[in-house]
């Protein structure tokens, strides 16, 4: 399960944030994660439960919003679909534009 991985580097990123900003807690820390990115969104919080309680963030509150597929023409930049694989209008193959992210959207500090 490679979320604790990835949660263990959030909590990293959340530890040193919180120290460059001089704060003693973390509140809430907000994630965006695409459908695409891999990541199991309930491990990922199994993962945040069983990691956060020895951390600064023992008390925050964890969301995570899920970004959704979107595919782009690279040509003529026509929105398409993955089912809908070759431009009409230009016949280039779409590409994922997004849908893979996961990111730290923000961190609340006190």
């Amino acid at each position: 399960m490679h979320e604790m991985s990835i949660m263990q580097n959030i909590l990293d990123i959340v530890a040193e944030t919180t120290a460059r900003e001089q704060g003693t807690r973390v509140t809430r820390i907000d994630l965006a994660i695409g459908e695409r990115a891999g990541v199991m969104i309930d491990a990922l919080t199994f993962a945040f439960e069983a990691m956060s309680p020895r951390t600064i963030a023992a008390e925050a509150e964890l969301i995570i919003s899920e970004i959704p597929l979107r595919y782009q023409c690279p040509t003529c930049a026509r929105p398409g679909t993955e089912q809908l694989s070759q431009c009409p209008a230009c016949a280039s193959f779409y590409e994922m534009v997004q849908g893979r992210e996961l990111q730290i959207t923000a961190i609340e500090i006190e």
